[in-house]
């Protein structure tokens, strides 16, 4: 089966990551230990590749070039994340009924 009818069909049965944690009387699903370690992987993985890139291109190092690059990717990789979560909490309810769609449409682009 393609990945993307996994995810829409998925995504349509409420199973998003943790069957096991999903709560029947409020319909949400919660994270566990391990998608959190996830996401934290995944995000640590791609701070370290901007920051070598971005330390391929700076001909000279300075101490405080540095603390900058390092104050903005941590704030940035602190900041989407929670703006995320915050948001997603927000338009849950409006998307509700349709999220297996922009999940499909999402995964089709990519």
């Amino acid at each position: 089966m393609h990945c993307c009818c996994v995810c829409v069909s998925a995504a349509r049965r409420g199973v998003l990551l943790s069957p096991a944690r999903r709560d029947p009387k409020e319909r949400k699903v919660t994270m566990g230990i391990g998608e959190l370690f996830l996401v934290g992987l995944s995000l640590s993985m791609d701070a370290f590749a901007v920051s070598i890139c971005k330390g391929l291109s700076v001909r000279r190092l300075k101490l405080s070039h540095a603390i900058l690059c390092g104050v903005y990717f941590g704030g940035f990789q602190a900041l989407m994340p929670t703006l995320g979560y915050f948001l997603g909490g927000t338009f849950s309810g409006l998307i509700q009924d349709v999220g297996y769609w922009l999940a499909f449409i999402l995964l089709a682009l990519l």
